[in-house]
């Protein structure tokens, strides 16, 4: 009976290594397509001044948790998807929805209120544990592009962010943890 109960453990972290792995794939790809001129300490001014010129926009959202993924991504033309993966079932939900343009200024205006692009990269604890969920959010704002990943005790201004990308989507944002 030990055995089963270890290798249930081992799987267990081997699932959460893989999506960490992955995560951290997906980070620097995303790095890789940012402007030249990153290393520039942003400001909110410079938001500001990005905003009025009316900059594309795009958001990726990601929640992993123990038995599922979900996300919500916001296209430059404003189309929301979210997905879901139920992990150990072959099925995943799609589904697509349009925001307004006044939803997508008030997005902007919350990513300029919460100093999204001022937050550290990573806020994660050195031990992951059983039933630990991981937050992702990428946002390229015109030329500005940051990402943030969180697990435990994240800011109030980030947690304030994710729940107002949540709140587009019209139905149940589902994660099984």
């Amino acid at each position: 009976m030990a055995i089963v109960k270890k290798e249930k453990k081992t799987s267990y972290w081997l699932i959460v290594f893989g999506l960490m792995l992955v995560s951290f794939i997906i980070l620097k790809i995303l790095q890789l397509n940012e402007p030249d001129n990153a290393d520039t300490k942003q400001t909110e001014e410079n938001l500001v001044i990005v905003n009025e010129q009316n900059q594309p926009l795009q958001v990726y959202l990601e929640v992993r948790a123990s038995f599922s993924n979900s996300s919500i991504e916001i296209d430059k033309n404003g189309k929301l998807t979210y997905s879901q993966i139920v992990l150990g079932t072959p099925e995943t939900v799609s589904e697509n929805i349009d925001l307004t343009d006044a939803q997508l200024a008030g997005l902007q205006q919350e990513i300029i209120d919460t100093d999204f692009f001022n937050l550290s990269e990573a806020y994660q604890p050195m031990d992951l544990t059983l039933g630990s969920k991981i937050t992702i959010v990428n946002i390229r704002l015109g030329e500005n592009f940051h990402s943030v990943l969180c697990e435990t005790d994240c800011p109030d201004q980030f947690s304030q962010l994710v729940e107002q990308i949540k709140s587009y989507w019209p139905n149940e944002f589902k994660i099984l943890e």
